[in-house]
């Protein structure tokens, strides 16, 4: 709790501590796919990588890590043994967009629109089960914005859901 916290703090502060520099997405994902695999496979949940050919990013490798992190430890989280995570990574335009598929449990569509409120859950007997603490999400939303980039959700209940974070490209 004490270390989201002061990651929410500081990138919310005057002075944002996210340093842009030009980087390619694909060797960040597949490293981090590599190291939560072994979450994943202890609960017979398979991460597939999707990917074609993108232009690099402004981003800080630091922070673009936490958020992906965040994103694939709550697809793990909330998806049912034997499911399937699936990370996409493909160009649209001038920007470069990453999804985060996962056949999870998914979310009601009343919880949708809070889902990147600070300390909010939907289920609070299910975050205080699963170590949530209602903070994964917000720093995704303030990660997105300190990268100029945007992130939705969709989900539908019993099937799912779907994280999409959206950044311009270098050549943007």
């Amino acid at each position: 709790l004490a270390r989201e916290l002061l990651a929410l703090s500081r990138l919310s502060g005057d002075r944002s501590p996210v340093r842009l520099t030009s980087i390619d997405v694909e060797p960040l994902l597949k490293e981090l796919i590599g190291e939560l695999t072994i979450l994943a496979e202890d609960r017979q949940i398979r991460i597939a990588l999707r990917t074609e050919p993108v232009p690099s990013v402004l981003g800080d490798p630091q922070w673009l890590k936490q958020l992906f992190i965040n994103l694939l430890d709550n697809a793990i989280r909330y998806t049912r043994e034997g499911g399937v995570i699936t990370v996409s990574l493909q160009r649209d335009g001038k920007n470069v967009v990453i999804g985060v598929e996962d056949t999870g449990v998914g979310i009601e569509p009343e919880h949708l629109s809070h889902l990147f409120e600070r300390f909010y859950r939907t289920d609070t007997a299910r975050a205080r089960h699963s170590g949530g603490t209602g903070l994964g999400l917000p720093i995704v939303m303030e990660i997105a914005q300190a990268h100029r980039g945007t992130i939705v959700v969709q989900s539908q209940v019993g099937q799912g859901s779907v994280f999409t974070f959206r950044l311009p490209s270098v050549e943007g």
